[in-house]
């Protein structure tokens, strides 16, 4: 499950970074790179599902794969922001240059808010903490539920 599921997703999700290294003028190879990598996180889970019974609820591996698709989402929206933020005005008759200064700036910020929501909310939160809640022994769980004498 960890093997063939959560490390392959988390690779997917590590790949996205790599966009960051694509200059933000080519805004159509980081698109391309995005969209090959949101179609391989299907991939994954349709080789991986296989394997597992089908649930009535939600496992670790739906929410790994719902965090990598909203990372994806997220360095997406920030390569088209960075984009469009530096690129040169429509009328622009001289000195219409694309600002890679601007571009990289916001290359920046948006690098960290999605390091921070895979740190601390995927990783962290909705992988780690969730499979240690659904594990932990049952007596723990209702530990405020007996009856006192």
């Amino acid at each position: 499950y960890v093997q063939n599921g959560l490390k392959p997703m988390y690779t997917i999700a590590l790949f996205g970074f790599v966009g960051y290294a694509v200059e933000p003028s080519d805004l159509s190879n980081r698109v391309a790179l995005n969209a090959v990598l949101f179609l391989s996180i299907y991939a994954v889970n349709q080789l991986s599902v296989g394997h597992i019974p089908r649930l009535p609820f939600k496992t670790v591996m739906d929410s790994v794969s719902e965090s990598v698709s909203i990372v994806l989402m997220m360095i997406l929206i920030g390569a088209c922001v960075s984009y469009h933020v530096a690129r040169p005005a429509r009328d622009c008759e001289e000195d219409c240059d694309f600002d890679d200064a601007l571009a990289d700036r916001v290359d920046m910020v948006c690098g960290v808010v999605v390091l921070v929501y895979v740190l601390i909310y995927s990783v962290a939160y909705r992988t780690v903490y969730a499979a240690w809640r659904r594990t932990k022994p049952a007596a723990r769980r209702g530990r405020g539920s007996k009856e006192r004498t």
